[in-house]
């Protein structure tokens, strides 16, 4: 179940929603939606008309899929992390960076292991694999604060971010324009705040 609003803070609940965001799952809330003070705190998280857009996604009809996993070994309390990844079509993904321990996490992730496409090489497994489509430079789009970045050249650069415990950060990646710019969203959501 969404335990959205149950949770310890709406950064924890901000995480958990994302996750099922980009897993695709059915969003269904847990809490109480006539307690004023649990609304008006999560209200901001599940109206994110981008992150519901990234669940909602059917252009490719597939879930998100784990790219790394950094966990805690043999019952060692520690930092854990999970970088999670979903098609949303036109070569665009959604990407999730999640602190999962009790400390902060650091993420450098090459787009080239989002899609062999931002490496400049056509790879396997690509949401559109017959269309041949050759980059370096990426935008990215910030779906929480939904700030755009970029161009930024995927041969050099990773998305990188700093997270505190329990944190998380979602952007949706995709390729520049012919002529280097990040106006066209392609497939990411673009819900003004």
């Amino acid at each position: 179940m969404l335990e959205v609003g149950r949770l310890k803070n709406a950064t924890e609940s901000r995480t958990h929603f994302a996750a099922w965001a980009v897993s695709s799952a059915p969003l269904i809330l847990s809490f109480d939606l006539r307690v004023d003070s649990v609304m008006n705190e999560m209200w901001p998280i599940i109206s994110n008309r981008d992150v519901l857009a990234v669940n909602q996604n059917t252009v490719t009809g597939w879930p998100g899929t784990r790219l790394s996993y950094t966990g805690a070994v043999n019952g060692n309390v520690g930092n854990s992390s999970q970088i999670w990844a979903k098609p949303l079509g036109n070569h665009s993904f959604a990407v999730l960076f999640m602190s999962t321990g009790p400390q902060n996490s650091t993420f450098s992730l090459p787009f080239s292991e989002i899609s062999q496409s931002f490496a400049g090489v056509k790879g396997h497994g690509d949401d559109e694999a017959t269309t041949d489509v050759r980059t370096t430079e990426v935008c990215v789009r910030d779906l929480y604060s939904k700030v755009d970045h970029g161009p930024v050249d995927s041969t050099v650069a990773n998305l990188e971010a700093e997270l505190l415990p329990h944190d998380s950060a979602f952007y949706c990646v995709r390729p520049a324009t012919a002529e280097g710019g990040c106006a066209d969203l392609f497939g990411c959501p673009g819900y003004d705040a």
